[in-house]
């Protein structure tokens, strides 16, 4: 490896690092806006007629990264309507 290699795997070390802690940034803001997008969905949810008018309401519990629906799962079951909730399997690789 000559003086030229090693500056350029410098470079590209930094960039991937600065890269890393943009995306670590990214996560971070993004977090904190989550749970309030999730309730913003749900009061949505329930608002709505087709809500009202249901007596059977399907919904799904979120990942990590996903809107969460417990609050419309939580005001459903309060108001004796029948809640599934199915089990889905995340397929790694698979297509």
């Amino acid at each position: 490896m000559n003086w030229g290699d090693e500056n350029l795997m410098e470079e590209e070390l930094k960039i991937k690092s600065e890269i890393r802690k943009r995306i670590r940034t990214n996560i971070a803001e993004n977090i904190n806006i989550l749970p309030l997008e999730s309730k913003r969905v749900c009061e949505k949810i329930l608002d709505s007629e087709e809500y009202k008018k249901a007596d059977y309401i399907f919904a799904y519990m979120a990942l990590n990264d996903e809107v969460d629906l417990s609050l419309l799962i939580q005001k459903a079951l309060s108001e004796n309507k029948t809640v599934d909730a199915g089990l889905f399997q995340k397929s790694i690789g698979k297509t």
